[in-house]
């Protein structure tokens, strides 16, 4: 029978931390509770554990120490745990009705271990569609089934490479890369790898890690998300999506408080916005495409003094009925750097809003609502201090060599440029199509974009095998 009362539960561990693996310098560390929660660390090379850090996580939590001593024993202890007000604001509705929390605060057992002597030779591991996780890995007829297993395996150094064909899974990574040997996730060269996925969210989950590279994947409806990483690096990656199914928020991108991250070769198209990043430093776009995102194309809300660098990007505009949203939305802009861009809006150019600046006292409260778990992320309900078209801009940001001119994408080459009724086509509208577009059809063939380097870089694919004719 059914009952109208809320179980009462004690916030616990519900396993305590234990090693995932080490290697010379560094060390993963993993755990469970009962609810998702903000958890108080302690770590070091004595019993006292001299460094502390305050992290939230999941039900599942994941900590990664890097730069350790080879061969030297460490100490890590979970000092507290609690609800996070972030937590408590976010799921309240469900919260609620489902379960109740009293006390949480505990401490868990100390953790040691013991770091390697020298890190091993770095592996190749292969994943394939036609795999299977009981196979060795180590080679394509040895190849892995699912692209979790590998990272559940992989570690600093290693590589994994990804056999042609679809892959419907989340990825969690596991295991952080080191500075000099990062792990790297790939597509086999000259092979087609889409991740896809109705009613999944992250393609590849990167939350606490350091030191890791993808290279020449297709997300379609699933989105790359990174929370407190470090040293990341993505290229030749296509977001966009199929059908009507759309990523979580929308948002093919998402980083939170996370820094040194290069997005590289990339294009990203989606039916809502474009990639976001919150309360992270030294992003860098170069390179890339923003492909008809329908509403925003890029939006940064970062620390202050983070810098954050556009250089050699293209970006178009929405939809047109949604000519009036900007296509960057910019708040911390004390530090953005932005050079030899190509702008193409919608006609009339000169109406566009290229940027929207926003107001430090507004970027703060819009920061406090999100750690309150008020909103679901920061939105631009505060007060703008301008609304810059191109001109304008530059007041604002600093000269520019940026431009506006129609990149004139391979693509839409050969598509009519008017429908059956004679209506104007968009020139981007020409290519737009569910499915993972081949990244040769964003090269741009308008003489001044080629000549300064704008764009997708052709050399950077020259082990991509296009087929134009797939729709896919």
């Amino acid at each position: 029978p059914y009952r109208h009362e809320t179980p009462v539960e004690e916030l616990r561990l519900t396993a305590e931390p234990e090693v995932h693996s080490v290697s010379a310098t560094t060390a993963n560390i993993e755990w469970r509770s009962l609810l998702p929660s903000r958890v108080h660390l302690a770590w070091g090379d004595t019993p006292e554990m001299e460094n502390t850090d305050v992290i939230e996580v999941d039900y599942f939590g994941s900590y990664s120490l890097t730069d350790l001593e080879p061969g030297a024993e460490y100490f890590f202890r979970i000092k507290a745990i609690e609800e996070s007000e972030r937590t408590l604001g976010q799921h309240s509705a469900t919260r609620t009705s489902t379960m109740e929390t009293v006390g949480g605060e505990i401490e868990s057992e100390t953790l040691t271990f013991i770091t390697a002597e020298e890190d091993s030779e770095p592996e190749v591991y292969y994943v394939a569609p036609d795999g299977n996780d009981g196979n060795t890995g180590r080679s394509r007829e040895e190849a892995w089934r699912t692209v979790q297993h590998a990272a559940d395996q992989a570690g600093v150094g290693d590589t994994v490479l990804l056999a042609d064909g679809t892959y419907e899974e989340q990825v969690r990574i596991r295991a952080t890369g080191a500075r000099e040997a990062p792990i790297t996730f790939k597509s086999i060269p000259g092979e087609k790898v889409v991740f896809r996925g109705e009613g999944l969210s992250d393609a590849f989950n990167v939350c606490m890690k350091s030191h890791l590279r993808f290279d020449g994947m297709y997300f379609l409806s699933m989105r790359f998300f990174f929370s407190r990483a470090r040293d990341i690096e993505v290229t030749r990656v296509f977001a966009g999506q199929y059908d009507k199914a759309y990523p979580p928020d929308g948002v093919l991108m998402y980083g939170l408080h996370s820094e040194d991250l290069l997005i590289k070769n990339s294009v990203a198209s989606s039916g809502k916005g474009g990639p976001r990043f919150y309360d992270c430093s030294d992003v860098r776009f170069e390179n890339c495409v923003f492909f008809r995102n329908m509403i925003t194309q890029l939006h940064f809300c970062q620390k202050p003094g983070a810098s954050v660098s556009l250089k050699n990007n293209i970006f178009t505009d929405g939809l047109r009925k949604k000519f009036v949203a900007p296509m960057i939305n910019l708040a911390r802009y004390d530090a953005f750097e932005e050079s030899n861009n190509c702008f193409y809006p919608r006609e009339p150019q000169e109406e566009k809003n290229i940027v929207v600046l926003y107001s430090d006292e507004a970027f703060e409260r819009c920061r406090k609502a999100f750690n309150m778990g008020e909103v679901d992320h920061p939105h631009p309900e505060m007060e703008e201090i301008v609304r810059a078209d191109f001109s304008e801009m530059q007041e604002y940001l600093g000269e520019t060599d940026s431009i506006l001119a129609n990149p004139e994408f391979l693509g839409a080459a050969d598509v009519p440029a008017e429908t059956e009724d004679g209506e104007p086509v968009y020139p981007v509208d020409r290519i737009m199509r569910r499915g993972a577009i081949p990244f040769n059809e964003f090269f741009a063939t308008n003489p001044e974009l080629v000549e300064r380097g704008i764009g997708l870089q052709p050399e950077a694919f020259e082990d991509f095998h296009f087929n134009t004719t797939d729709g896919n």
